[in-house]
C-alpha cells in the first residue's frame, strides 16, 4: 500500500546516467543528503561513505580511515562504498609499506618510549626511534600514494600469485584470506567522478 501511495504522487521522472554502480551509489547518497526526500529513510543521517586519508601535514604521514573530508593538508581518496574493503586495504598498505599507525607526535616524541609491537612484528619501521630517516619514510608514503592514485596492478598481481600458490599448497584458509584481500583491493580500485576529493571550486 505504501508504494501505491508513493506512486500516486509521482509527477514526473528525472534520471541521471552514471558510468558505474559505484557512481550511482555515491550520487544517491549525495542527493539524499542534499534534498532529504520524504520517502527515503536510509542515508539521511550525517554518516557518509568512507575515505582513505593520508596525513600529508605530518612529518611522518599515516594512512587513516575517515568518514569526512576536511581542509587539513591531508590527501583524501574515495569515497568508497565498502567500509570493510577500505579497512582491509589500509591494513594491507600499512603492512606492505610499514608506516606508523600510532598517534605519537614526531619528531617531538622521538625516543621517549620504546618501539611498539608493530616494530617487533615488522609492520612498522619505528620512526619514533629514529630508525628510519624522514626521506626514506617519505619514499614509502609516495609508493602508497602511487597505489591510491590508481597503480593497483602490481598489488593485485602479487595477491593473486600468493592466492594461487597457497591453494596449490593446499593451504585453503590462507588462499581464502588472499582472495578476500584481492577483492577488497579491487573494490577500492573502482574510480568515480561524482564526489571530488581535491577540494577545489569547480
Amino acid at each position: 500500500p505504501q508504494i501505491d501511495k508513493m506512486v500516486e504522487q509521482i509527477a514526473r521522472f528525472e534520471y541521471i546516467v552514471t558510468d558505474s554502480e559505484l557512481e550511482a551509489l555515491v550520487l544517491e547518497n549525495n542527493l539524499i543528503k542534499e534534498y532529504s526526500p520524504k520517502y527515503n529513510t536510509m542515508l539521511k543521517d550525517d554518516k557518509t561513505y568512507p575515505y582513505i586519508k593520508v596525513t600529508m601535514g605530518e612529518e611522518f604521514p599515516r594512512i587513516l580511515f575517515s568518514r569526512e573530508m576536511k581542509k587539513d593538508r591531508s590527501k583524501y581518496f574515495g569515497p568508497y562504498t565498502s567500509a570493510a574493503a577500505v579497512k582491509d586495504t589500509i591494513d594491507l598498505m600499512n603492512k606492505l609499506y610499514q608506516l606508523k599507525t600510532c598517534n605519537r607526535k614526531l619528531p617531538r616524541d622521538t625516543g621517549l618510549e620504546r618501539p611498539c609491537l608493530n616494530y617487533h612484528i615488522k609492520q612498522c619501521t619505528a620512526p619514533c626511534q629514529g630508525y628510519i630517516s624522514k626521506e626514506e619514510y617519505r619514499k614509502r608514503v609516495e609508493q602508497a600514494l602511487d597505489f591510491l592514485n590508481g597503480n593497483y596492478r602490481p598489488m593485485l598481481k602479487e595477491l593473486e600469485e600468493k592466492m594461487t600458490m597457497a591453494s596449490e599448497n593446499m593451504e585453503f584458509e590462507e588462499a581464502a584470506r588472499y582472495r578476500d584481500l584481492f577483492n577488497s583491493v579491487k573494490s577500492v580500485a573502482q574510480k568515480q567522478k561524482i564526489t571530488d576529493s581535491a577540494g577545489e571550486d569547480k
